[in-house]
């Protein structure tokens, strides 16, 4: 049995652009029943596996001998992860893809189907370490006194002099201001000279 699958997308082919790749497979776009389309509206997030309901539905229908045919990769797939996850679906089913954008036939041995599925799940968990990862060293560095991670950038030794008179002057502007005028964030300022509140409150003491 032929399937076809389109998605409605945000960039890539248009559903008119993707019927015609369908057709020119030999798949009857008025076989609402063989051809399922997904126009997913994720609002603002992007779209996940979730969003594509006509995709799952294809996908679990799917058996030995079948066809599912694709306008191209990026309609069927949202990532390499999930292109494997999909492929592994349809290696289990013992069905076929082919992908009318280069005419692509993809056929699994039976033996393949666990190889397959044990791929999908090892990158699955590998995107997903990554991400943490990823996610674990950008939470560092943010916590580093407005250091976003490398080296620290050289600090202009004349400049943070000229900072260090406003920072001690007892009736100075604010720290903010300072980091405005000797352009250098306030941060910066609080690490190597230390509390503004407290190096005025020395600067008193000292002309007492």
């Amino acid at each position: 049995m032929l399937y076809g699958y389109m998605r409605k997308r945000a960039n890539g082919p248009d559903l008119e652009s993707q019927k015609k790749a369908l057709e020119s497979m030999g798949i009857d776009i008025s076989d609402t029943e063989h051809v399922r389309t997904d126009a997913p509206n994720p609002g603002t997030h992007a779209v996940t596996k979730k969003h594509l309901k006509q995709r799952s539905d294809v996908l679990a229908t799917l058996t030995q001998g079948d066809v599912l045919i694709s306008p191209d990769y990026a309609t069927l797939f949202l990532s390499p992860t999930d292109a494997m996850e999909v492929v592994a679906d349809i290696a289990k089913a013992k069905a076929i893809l082919v992908i009318a954008e280069d005419g692509a036939r993809y056929e699994w041995k039976p033996s393949d189907s666990a190889i397959a599925a044990e791929i999908a799940i090892l990158a699955s968990k590998t995107q997903k370490a990554l991400t943490r990862e990823i996610a674990a060293k950008a939470r560092e560095a943010r916590e580093k006194a407005g250091n976003m991670g490398g080296r620290r950038p050289q600090i202009n030794t004349k400049k943070l002099e000229a900072a260090r008179r406003d920072w001690e002057d007892p009736i100075g502007p604010s720290s903010a201001e300072i980091a405005e005028k000797h352009g250098i964030p306030r941060t910066t300022l609080i690490r190597h000279l230390g509390s503004i509140s407290e190096a005025r409150d020395k600067q008193k003491k000292a002309r007492q």
